[in-house]
């Protein structure tokens, strides 16, 4: 399509944009074991369906080999006001985690208008986001046959 202003021919043009998962920030093969297999991670990484690109792409980015223990400062601070210690925290996490059935996501989020950190569970594709809550770690809890 062309628009003419001042005399010059201008061509308006369509935005296409891509979302896709970026390269791991570490070696894909074995350097989560002995947390996730290698088989569990190729599985994860390859999977081809773009409703969970963003909830991988997070997921991904908030491990690192060596990686695990306590959060450090506001965030150790925030979950221990909110959950009254960091061990109710995770022991809501994990509960959350053994009530979902099939596939979907365990979240730690901040709740916009509570102003307060909340365990939820999403199914399948679904994000904190779409409910105005704002994630700070998940859990991917998709079944997988062997």
């Amino acid at each position: 399509m062309r628009s003419r202003q001042g005399g010059l021919s201008r061509r308006l043009l369509k935005v296409v944009s891509y979302y896709s998962l970026t390269t791991p920030p570490y070696k894909l093969v074995d350097a989560l074991e002995p947390y996730m297999s290698k088989r569990t991670v190729e599985l994860h990484w390859e999977y081809n369906n773009a409703a969970q690109v963003w909830n991988h792409h997070f997921f991904w980015e908030s491990m690192q080999p060596e990686g695990g223990g306590l959060p450090e400062g506001g965030v150790l601070q925030q979950i221990e006001k909110d959950f009254g210690s960091f061990t109710n925290f995770r022991e809501e996490f994990i509960r959350s985690a053994l009530q979902l059935l099939g596939s979907g996501w365990v979240w730690l989020v901040l709740k916009r208008n509570e102003t307060k950190l909340s365990v939820v569970h999403t199914q399948n594709a679904i994000f904190p986001l779409a409910f105005g809550d704002i994630p700070i770690i998940n859990l991917d809890l998709c079944m997988l046959t062997t």
